[in-house]
């Protein structure tokens, strides 16, 4: 009849309190996200792709919202996160650095900002809200909550040479900067 395979879990309660809590603990739960669940994302991916939008975080402060559920041009770090993982940007554009990840998100977030003029980005909705959108995303400069096919553009290979070489220049900078403190230092 298959309840045999019905799993439950017994809470106890002493109180009216004690099931309020429990109550809004269980419908407080977030879904877990793939790149967190261990068999899904590799670490070394899941640790580029944590730091990089970290550091976007950090960058960005105005355009990042607790809420899972926020509206453009707002993201939330776990749903970029786990779209990031998803969309295989680090493996399908070989960012093997949070750096590089970083470099090539803020190329991705210019680009968005230079394709389109707040009259090619009306076309793409309508309505206040979608205004509003539009006019903070100008205001701060941040255009990647307004839509996710820069995930998947084609551009994004275009970026991510870009980043690497960009992230490559600088680690070679800061290499020569370091011998030449060597050099200083022995004579």
């Amino acid at each position: 009849n298959g309840l045999e395979d019905v799993l439950v879990e017994v809470f106890p309660v002493k109180n009216e309190l004690d099931a309020k809590k429990l109550f809004q603990d269980i419908n407080s739960a977030q879904p877990v996200k793939l790149i967190d669940l261990p068999e899904e994302a590799d670490k070394f991916e899941r640790e580029v792709i944590n730091e990089a939008s970290e550091k976007l975080k950090e960058l960005f402060p105005d355009m990042f919202k607790v809420s899972q559920r926020c509206l453009p041009p707002h993201l939330n770090i776990d749903n970029l996160r786990d779209d990031l993982f998803q969309a295989r940007v680090v493996s399908k554009n070989s960012l093997n650095s949070s750096e590089k990840l970083l470099q090539w998100l803020l190329l991705m977030n210019t680009e968005l900002a230079q394709s389109g003029s707040k009259k090619a980005w009306s076309k793409l909705k309508k309505g206040k809200r979608w205004e509003q959108a539009l006019e903070k995303a100008s205001n701060l400069n941040f255009y990647l909550g307004l839509d996710k096919s820069w995930l998947y553009s084609e551009a994004g290979a275009g970026a991510a040479a870009v980043a690497n070489k960009n992230a490559n220049n600088k680690q070679n900078n800061k290499q020569q900067i370091r011998s030449r403190s060597v050099l200083q230092q022995q004579t």
